[in-house]
């Protein structure tokens, strides 16, 4: 008779070369800063400092807070294995990143956040708009540009959800998000744009091509791509990866020769 381990083990050669996997347990990671500072990627820092106004414990309060980039490090959570260099972006704007000194924080992956046309939304940008190497002012576009995908109402093209300088209601429900800093009706200054002038207008740049109107809009992708870690006490991260390439159609033959040899074998046994 055929072994069962045996048979086990020549299954799994033929799912790996055919590209299939059994489903498995969300990945934990240890995440350390990559350089001294998290936002610098050698280059310098990565972000630009700005209020947001949202709801925070129930009452709508003012935040200062950093939109841009964090530059990491990433391996399995307990494994001796080299670290893995990442960029990702929040999408929980208040709770801090902060990682003091070199302890790894242990972060867990998750793939539940948002609904599936936020996500498709979020890689769409990240796919078509990011570009690592950019300065400042891009990175802290593509983070202004996540937050309103995150929070604004997104099934209405020409409505919140897609102009930086407009409030965003959809993902709360005591309060409102607004990136503009405001004391009642009398606007005091953009804070954002004041540090970097010219940021609002980059990242409405960036939202028009998502807003399903028009026709310069960027093609939508697939959220598979992304990948979101939280971490108890601090912001949820994500993070994208371009889609990887299907195996060649000869790979896949191989897979499926493989595959009724050891049918054979069985048979001849």
């Amino acid at each position: 008779m055929f072994p069962l381990t045996r048979f086990l083990r020549a299954t799994a050669v033929v799912c790996a070369l055919a590209g299939l996997s059994a489903p498995v347990a969300a990945a934990t990671y240890d995440v350390v800063k990559q350089r001294a500072r998290l936002t610098d990627d050698g280059t310098g820092l990565k972000q630009v400092r700005g209020l947001i106004d949202m709801p925070v414990n129930g009452k709508q309060k003012q935040v200062l807070v950093r939109a841009g980039s964090y530059h990491l490090k990433k391996r399995v959570a307990g494994s001796s294995d080299a670290y893995e260099d990442f960029i990702a972006f929040s999408v929980d704007a208040i709770s801090p990143v902060e990682m003091n000194g070199s302890a790894p924080v242990v972060f867990q992956e998750t793939n539940s956040l948002f609904d599936p046309r936020r996500r498709a939304l979020m890689a769409t940008l990240l796919a078509n708009a990011f570009d690592p190497a950019a300065d400042a002012q891009h990175h802290a576009a593509i983070q202004l540009a996540i937050w309103k995908i995150a929070y604004g109402d997104v099934d209405t093209p020409t409505d919140e959800g897609f102009d930086v300088k407009r409030k965003s209601f959809e993902a709360f429900s005591d309060g409102y998000l607004q990136f503009m800093k405001k004391k009642g009706k009398i606007v005091l200054n953009d804070s954002f744009d004041k540090q970097s002038p010219g940021l609002f207008g980059l990242t409405n740049s960036y939202l028009r091509k998502l807003d399903g109107i028009g026709g310069d809009d960027w093609k939508l992708v697939s959220g598979r791509g992304l990948t979101f870690l939280r971490s108890a006490g601090r912001q949820d991260l994500v993070t994208y990866t371009p889609a990887a390439v299907p195996l060649p159609a000869g790979g896949v033959l191989l897979a499926t020769g493989l595959g009724a040899l050891v049918i054979r074998r069985r048979r001849r046994t």
